[in-house]
């Protein structure tokens, strides 16, 4: 989080000092801040697996989200709020209606347990899982594969904007904008893996990218409070997932679509 706040900072700098030249008057720059939560849609996927003793592919693989349910305690309570799928964004309002933001959105990606895959690859150990594959069928079971980005899928991207004034109320207490853009970050997961015998893996690590388009609509409310839809698609490519801890040789890579959707509650305000 540091570094986000850093590489935000260093951004906000360059681009405020660019916006006011000397001696000219100019409408005062907008920074808004927002949270909220998400619920996102995968498509299927082949994941391969490379280790010492093994070397395979996993084709179609389905998974899902895992947004937790709702309760009081768990989306209110300050100390709980990141463990449901959230979305965190900040950000400056230029000029011509164009806004650039950074945030991280906290996605969670879990292949399905007991869904059927195809196997394709060699493997060689000790267990019963032991031998050559040619576009098997085989049941994604707990004692051959648990595989989940659940702490979570971490997207950290940077985001611009065009918006469109869609309806301003004549006092100016309530406005609606629309807005299009593209984003484009990098995948930072919390991959927890267990595959076959080997040790588990729960560890951040810096896993690939993302790029995608969003849409959204927001309501702004007596010039500050802000409610706002918002819809990112695109792709997630991750060709450095940890399955056995940074020590290990053993990767998997994988690349998907990704859909997902969110609320956020923020705040608008005048830098100067």
């Amino acid at each position: 989080m540091k570094l986000f706040f850093s590489f935000f900072l260093l951004i906000f700098t360059t681009l405020s000092f660019g916006q006011i030249p000397h001696k000219q008057s100019r409408k005062p720059l907008k920074f808004f801040v927002s949270w909220g939560y998400n619920r996102e849609y995968f498509t299927k996927s082949t994941i391969h697996f490379k280790g010492d003793d093994y070397h395979f592919e996993l084709k179609n693989v389905v998974a899902t989200d895992r947004q937790s349910p709702f309760n009081f305690n768990t989306y209110f309570n300050i100390k709980k709020l990141s463990v449901p799928q959230y979305n965190f964004c900040l950000g400056i309002r230029l000029a011509h209606h164009v806004s650039v933001s950074m945030g991280i959105d906290h996605m969670k990606y879990v292949v399905k347990p007991y869904s059927m895959t195809r196997l394709t690859g060699s493997i060689e150990n000790d267990t019963k899982f032991n031998g050559e594959y040619h576009d098997t069928p085989i049941r994604i079971t707990p004692d051959f594969l648990q595989f989940e980005h659940t702490n979570g899928l971490n997207y950290l991207y940077l985001k611009i904007d065009k918006q469109h004034c869609l309806w301003p109320h004549p006092t100016k207490h309530v406005t609606v904008n629309t807005d299009a853009g593209l984003n484009a970050g990098a995948l930072i997961p919390r991959s927890d893996v267990t595959l076959m015998q080997y040790n588990r893996n729960d560890q951040f690590h810096l896993a690939g990218y993302g790029m995608g388009i969003n849409l959204g609509i927001e309501a702004i409310i007596y010039h500050h409070v802000k409610l706002r839809l918002e819809n990112k698609s695109g792709l997630i490519n991750l060709p450095d997932i940890l399955t056995r801890g940074a020590h290990a040789h053993d990767r998997a890579r994988q690349h998907f679509g990704f859909t997902e959707f969110y609320f956020m509650l923020g705040y608008e305000g005048s830098i100067m």
